[in-house]
């Protein structure tokens, strides 16, 4: 049974209700969360108990609230309970500096006598929080409703609406921990030289998620006229080492030593790009790199570049500038469809072809005075299904076949013309066959990438339904692909206590443990 909004069923007080939530995040630090509110019949929250985050995570013997909410348990009793209602509620963090067009595909399922379930594709843009649903009790029966009540108001907002201080983790943050790094948006900017005077050496790195193989890291050092005056200042490949050694690069990790860096370089763009030119990041969600001491490991900032439908083929990320004396870093999120075409055009240089390669570009041997902590392993490779690129006209076909059947009309006198007709039929019929078929095949690949990245995030053991709430496809596209892959001898199919199938992916775990590494 799916739900509508204000529609609500009886639930059996009998056995234990099971709840399952699942959405779609379309950006990486998006903090979304469910939360639970019991309350009473004033729909007031009168013991911050009652609130169930990730630090209290249970009402004792009534309701238990598992990792970030997506599963709630509760148990029914029809007598004395300490609360009339109890709410789930999504909402976003204090603040947040996002709404709900970065969620969609939200789905719930119910089981509790009967199975029943919640789906919503997507909400209005300016939601932060979504009241889901209330479970209630009403004369002496408990009963669930579908709310989907959307609301412009936070987190902090949903504590006010039920009377309640929200525990001082949730509550708004009041600066930078300096600690765990620093978080830029695009044109924030951190002084190097006022907080991290010690950093001289810094370690950068960058990754996508879902990963990609084919990443090459760049950076250009310009001049104080925004100019490269000196090819070898394009750092790449070919040319892994900046004059002086200032800049070293491999192609996963670069290393930045500021008190090395040529006097005639103002700034340093820092940049991530897809070999060959002809791929895109529009394939993967997100983009994020971070800067760290080479020395200590203390992480120094990151910055997210959301690449979800984005045209980009190269993107700079951080700009690392001197201003005043001192080393300054920016976050950027600048993307370029031409890649380093464009980005040469930019700063004045004609940029080398970049070429698709498999071996990687060795690091200058030049040895660095470091602590075993700042030597950071290289990531295991991602398989890259990333579809190839499709014809630039697949509708082409349908329009050869048309004029062929217009042909053979006007001129069915015509031998000739009925020949030409008939063979532009056939030709555009079989053209329009081999794009669907290839785009097809495509999708599916690409589809196959995507799950296998998400078993992987997952700890091996999955749902059908946990990866579509996950992503746009369906329950049933998800389950072909893991009964293929478990047929490919790749997992297994598990059933739970609760009768759920789990499936269970030990064989890939085992495989990938030989090139265990993080994933950076």
């Amino acid at each position: 049974m799916e739900l509508i909004r204000g529609q609500n069923i009886s639930l059996d007080s009998k056995k234990p209700l099971r709840i399952d939530i699942g959405w779609r995040s379309l950006a990486a630090d998006l903090g979304l969360e469910a939360y639970g509110l019991a309350v009473n019949e004033n729909k007031q929250l009168t013991t911050i108990a009652h609130f169930l985050w990730e630090d209290n995570t249970r009402i004792t013997d009534l309701v238990t609230r598992h990792s970030q909410g997506k599963i709630y348990e509760l148990t029914l009793p029809v007598l004395t309970t300490p609360y009339d209602r109890f709410y789930i509620v999504l909402a976003l963090p204090v603040n947040s500096r996002h709404n709900f067009s970065q969620v969609n595909n939200i789905q719930v399922r119910v089981n509790s006598g009967q199975a029943a379930r919640i789906n919503i594709p997507a909400c209005s843009p300016e939601t932060k929080s979504l009241t889901l649903l209330e479970v209630y009790r009403h004369k002496g029966q408990w009963k669930l409703r579908y709310i989907g009540f959307e609301s412009p108001g936070d987190l902090a907002a949903v504590a006010e609406q039920y009377q309640f201080n929200l525990p001082q983790p949730l509550q708004a943050d009041d600066g930078i921990s300096l600690a765990d790094g620093a978080e830029l948006s695009p044109g924030e900017n951190l002084s190097l030289s006022e907080h991290f005077a010690h950093c001289k050496s810094l370690l950068w790195q960058a990754r996508s998620v879902p990963g990609l193989d084919d990443i090459e890291l760049n950076v250009v050092a310009v001049n104080a006229e925004s100019q490269v005056k000196n090819i070898k200042d394009f750092i790449y490949t070919a040319n892994p080492t900046l004059r002086g050694e200032g800049v070293m690069l491999s192609k996963t990790k670069g290393e930045i030593h500021l008190e090395q860096i040529p006097n005639d370089i103002a700034k340093l763009e820092l940049l991530v790009t897809r070999s060959p030119e002809t791929k895109r990041f529009s394939s993967v969600d997100y983009v994020e790199t971070r800067l760290v001491s080479a020395v200590t490991g203390q992480p120094v900032c990151k910055f997210i570049l959301e690449t979800a439908a984005k045209n980009y083929n190269s993107a700079i990320l951080f700009e690392i500038y001197r201003h005043q004396g001192e080393w300054r870093v920016r976050g950027m999120g600048q993307g370029y469809a031409e890649g380093i075409k464009k980005i040469g055009e930019k700063y004045g240089f004609a940029a080398p072809k970049q070429r698709s390669t498999t071996a990687v570009a060795q690091q200058p041997t030049r040895n660095r005075s470091a602590t075993p902590s700042a030597q950071t392993p290289t990531p295991a490779a991602v398989d890259d299904s990333t579809p190839p690129p499709l014809p630039k006209h697949p509708y082409l076909g349908y329009g050869v076949a048309s004029m062929g059947g217009v042909i053979s009309l006007l001129g069915y006198a015509s031998i000739p013309m009925l020949l030409l007709g008939g063979g532009m039929i056939a030709g555009g019929a079989l053209f329009s066959w081999k794009t669907h078929t290839k785009t097809k095949a495509a999708q599916q690949e690409h589809n196959e990438r995507i799950i296998l990245n998400m078993i992987k995030e997952r700890n091996y053991r999955v749902t059908a339904f946990e990866l579509a709430s996950s992503h746009t496809m369906t329950i049933e596209e998800v389950t072909v692909i893991l009964q293929y892959l478990c047929a490919k001898g790749a997992g297994q199919v598990e059933i739970d206590e609760h009768g759920k199938e789990i499936y269970v992916f030990d064989k890939m775990r085992s495989d990938d443990i030989q090139n265990e590494a993080n994933h950076w």
